[in-house]
């Protein structure tokens, strides 16, 4: 008997939440894509999820190794909580809505008609209103500061409040609500794609990618496939974090990179990651720029930079797990604290820890003014170059107007005039192919020479100017007759 033949039962990504678990009947906007957010939190889990720090608390009494796993996991956990934090949670939230808004039809949109004649016999004056027609807008947001400031940290504490995949069981469509793509060590285009398509996988399950993402081993090809990809799995925004690794790639391939990424920013919204303030790239393609400074490192105003480091030190201090606790945090303790990190959040932290450690490997149990010193001197000397980089940055940040103007566009490399010269048809190949050149070519009257000596070649040919012409005249005229 014939097998009946089915359908392919389509794979769900094991990450993925499940719609109809998560819409609510009551109120719909008729787009399943936004719909499924809506509910995702609400103001006291929103409130909790920025407080939480996710660090292991130790107290005096415990263990020397769960005290120093408490000085790890604050390294790692530790987050700097700012206002900044909901100003860049509530444009990571348009963000992803907006890259929604134009993938399914809104209720009652294509009804012109009915809705306008609706309005219009109600008695009040009303404009006639068409939205059928679809606005495409391009949208890149670029998110700058300074290293270590804890951007990355930021924007993931953002993202986890969502879910990164949706499955839409009466679909068969799966929502990606972003993309994260880590560009820190990718050296060139095809590792680009790479870390792209990495991030899919990770998104999609294993299974689901092998089975219907393929890929040609070319970057035009696989610049081509990410486009239709990004379509075809409902990726609401597209982030992009380190971009300044590509400072040191060559200017075409990084032109092509933003080139790329501004054509993507067409069908969704991207969002730019960057520690290079004044990139060209950036700043010639973003529709809008936001600075994560936490600490106010960089800001003009000193009162708002010492406020914010008082509240940051002391928030820290309260994870001293030593037994001298008694020690309060003066005001010469912050300011060396504050020498030794130019108040950069990661390096603020990892000092910290860096005092715990050596106050419970020596013994002291206490953090001191001299101790402080020791670990600046000892640990955090090959930081000079960094922090001397971050002093040109803040004098430059002062100094500017108060509209800067852009960062010139980095210049082409200039064509060696000897390369400018030749041909365009000119190729190099190997000696012993020049007897099979044309005639008129030089290289194929040099081949025909016995000795190898050009200068009676080209003098034969009429190439050597005499020495009595340079005699003759005074003067070389302008133009010379051809």
């Amino acid at each position: 008997m014939k097998k009946q033949q089915t359908l392919p039962i389509e794979t769900i990504p094991p990450k993925a939440w499940r719609a109809e678990d998560t819409i609510s009947t009551d109120d719909t906007t008729g787009n399943q894509f936004v719909d499924v957010l809506r509910d995702t939190l609400d103001m006291g889990s929103l409130k909790a999820h920025f407080k939480n720090d996710q660090v292991i608390k130790a107290t005096a009494e415990d263990k020397d190794s769960r005290r120093k796993s408490s000085i790890q996991s604050l390294i790692d956990s530790f987050y700097v909580s700012v206002p900044e934090i909901v100003d860049l949670y509530d444009r990571l939230d348009l963000t992803i809505k907006s890259g929604y808004q134009n993938k399914a039809p809104i209720r009652n949109k294509g009804r012109v008609l009915s809705n306008n004649l609706m309005l219009a016999m109600g008695g009040s004056p009303h404009v006639w209103h068409d939205d059928t027609a679809i606005q495409k807008r391009r949208e890149i947001t670029a998110i700058v500061g300074p290293k270590n400031c804890g951007k990355t940290a930021a924007i993931e504490r953002c993202l986890s409040l969502y879910p990164q995949v949706v499955w839409h069981g009466k679909l068969s469509q799966v929502q990606v609500v972003y993309l994260k793509v880590e560009l820190k060590g990718a050296s060139n285009l095809f590792e680009y794609c790479a870390r792209f398509l990495e991030a899919l996988e990770l998104a999609l399950g294993r299974d689901k990618f092998d089975e219907e993402v393929k890929v040609a081993p070319s970057v035009c090809a696989a610049f081509m496939k990410m486009r239709s990809l990004l379509t075809t799995y409902n990726v609401g925004t597209l982030i992009i974090d380190s971009l300044e690794s590509t400072q040191n790639w060559p200017t075409d391939k990084r032109e092509l990179l933003f080139e790329h990424l501004a054509g993507l920013a067409d069908i969704i919204p991207v969002v730019m990651l960057s520690s290079d303030v004044d990139c060209y790239d950036i700043n010639e393609i973003s529709s809008e720029k936001l600075t994560w400074d936490p600490l106010c490192a960089f800001a003009s105003e000193n009162e708002e930079l010492s406020d914010r480091w008082s509240r940051f030190t002391a928030r820290l201090w309260k994870f001293n797990c030593l037994k001298a606790q008694d020690i309060e945090l003066n005001k010469e303790l912050k300011e060396i604290w504050f020498n030794a990190c130019k108040g950069v959040v990661g390096i603020a932290v990892r000092f910290y820890a860096r005092c715990l450690h050596e106050a419970i490997n020596t013994g002291m149990e206490s953090i001191s003014k001299e101790l402080m010193l020791r670990v600046q001197k000892k640990y955090f000397s090959q930081h000079r170059s960094f922090f001397s980089d971050i002093a040109r940055e803040k004098r430059c940040d002062k100094s500017a107007k108060p509209l800067p103007l852009p960062a010139s566009k980095p210049k082409r490399r200039k064509m060696p005039k000897l390369e400018s010269m030749q041909r365009k048809d000119f190729s190099r190949i190997s000696k012993s192919q020049w007897k099979t050149l044309p005639e008129d070519d030089l290289r194929y009257i040099a081949s025909q020479q016995k000795e190898d000596n050009y200068y009676l070649m080209l003098k034969e040919v009429g190439l050597v100017l005499p020495i009595g012409d340079f005699t003759l005249h005074d003067k070389f005229p302008q133009t010379l007759s051809r």
